[in-house]
């Protein structure tokens, strides 16, 4: 949700203590994830629902959150509905108008699932959103700016930097540029080896943020003959690029939220560090660089790549996107209880910078910030998801 979008805030760092976490959050509601081979079983046992474990060490989010999105400011949504439908070739959700707080939201995906009824209620179409168990691409129109000139949101590759871009694997990321170039999408660098991660190229949306396209590890794909939009068969959107000038302390962070390091793709200029929420086997440690990558350029999880740049000026903090030159917004997880996962983050050091509660009178959300100042939305989910954590199918 973007009701962020028209505010100003600051940055600050804080973490959190895996240890003081387990005990505060004890016993509390939180859903166990429950193996796959016994979701059938429990589906048929009276009270299945009410089954809890207790919760596991350094799980703020409670049990089976969801990384529901990643939100960026649109100056057009209908210049950006062309982009993301037919180049990325994801699915139009929905979109949810807030025309009392002047801003109206789209979602993108990638699923095969029938949209929402675009006739229902807002209050009916975020009940369905904020129950669904895959990533989003949340785009947020501030109602006005399509008047303006030019270019006008910041996509945070130059000063002020912050965030970076959304990853998505590929089959062949040279085919697809080609592709995506011949569709009209404006091209930032041309399909090249980067150290650790094999061939990688950029394309931009329309407001000028970075979309790289990764290649995906031989014989991954699960859909060969699925293909919409032109990046080729069965894309997976794979990342959200958050840069950080702490890395032990940010993957402390995500990992005090319940997140997985699932791999870490160090070289001479750039240390990669990916977090998932997902109860698969991380990548081993020993293994070098390009076995990560090939690792992860296998998983069709959601994942937060914090990337920390060797000779950038650590002392300077990274920029937000919430205060001028707007563009990120934000990250956003969907959670069974929002208002006990803030109050354990919080009895923890992390800043709160929106109260848990209601909003517009059909969702309720909060706002809280990472390590460096980047700020996570906490959206309530009911009903619960399926206790499963999600990849693409």
């Amino acid at each position: 949700m973007a009701w962020i979008a028209s505010l100003s805030v600051h940055s600050s760092r804080s973490a959190v203590s895996v240890r003081s976490l387990v005990h505060q959050q004890g016993h509390h509601s939180f859903r166990r994830v429950v193996p796959k081979q016994y979701r059938v079983l429990m589906s048929g046992m009276a009270g299945a629902e009410s089954v809890r474990a207790p919760a596991a060490p350094g799980r703020a989010l409670g049990w089976n959150p969801v990384f529901a999105q990643t939100m960026l400011r649109a100056k057009s949504h209908e210049a950006s509905r062309r982009f993301y439908e037919d180049v990325l070739g994801m699915t139009f959700l929905t979109e949810l108008p807030i025309p009392e707080f002047k801003f109206s939201l789209m979602f993108f995906a990638y699923t095969d699932e029938a949209p929402v009824d675009q006739n229902a209620s807002r209050k009916e179409r975020g009940a369905w959103l904020f129950t669904r168990p895959y990533p989003t691409i949340e785009l947020t129109h501030n109602f006005g700016t399509e008047t303006q000139e030019g270019r006008i949101h910041h996509n945070g590759n130059s000063d002020p930097k912050g965030y970076g871009h959304i990853g998505i694997f590929v089959d062949d990321v040279a085919a697809a540029w080609e592709n995506a170039q011949r569709a009209g999408a404006e091209v930032v660098k041309a399909p090249s080896h980067v150290a650790g991660l094999g061939t990688v190229a950029y394309i931009a949306d329309p407001d000028g943020y970075y979309v790289a396209l990764v290649n995906r590890t031989k014989g991954s794909a699960k859909h060969p003959g699925k293909c919409k939009g032109v990046l080729g068969a069965d894309p997976v959107l794979a990342h959200t690029m958050l840069r950080t000038n702490d890395p032990a302390k940010a993957v402390q962070y995500y990992e005090n939220l319940g997140l997985k390091l699932v791999g870490k793709v160090e070289t001479n200029e750039v240390d990669r560090y990916y977090m998932a929420l997902t109860d698969k086997t991380p990548a081993d440690p020993t293994w070098s660089a390009e076995k990560q990558a090939e690792f992860l350029g296998s998983q069709r999880y959601p994942m937060v790549e914090l990337v920390y740049e060797k000779d950038a000026d650590h002392s300077k903090p990274y920029h937000n996107g919430n205060t001028d030159p707007r563009g990120f917004g934000h990250i956003g997880f969907t959670v069974d209880d929002m208002y006990k996962t803030v109050e354990v983050l919080e009895a923890n050091g992390v800043e709160c910078t929106r109260r848990p509660g209601p909003f517009a009178d059909d969702f309720e959300l909060a706002f809280v910030k990472d390590h460096d100042g980047y700020l996570i939305e906490l959206i309530n989910r009911k009903p619960y998801n399926e206790p499963m954590p999600y990849e693409q199918p």
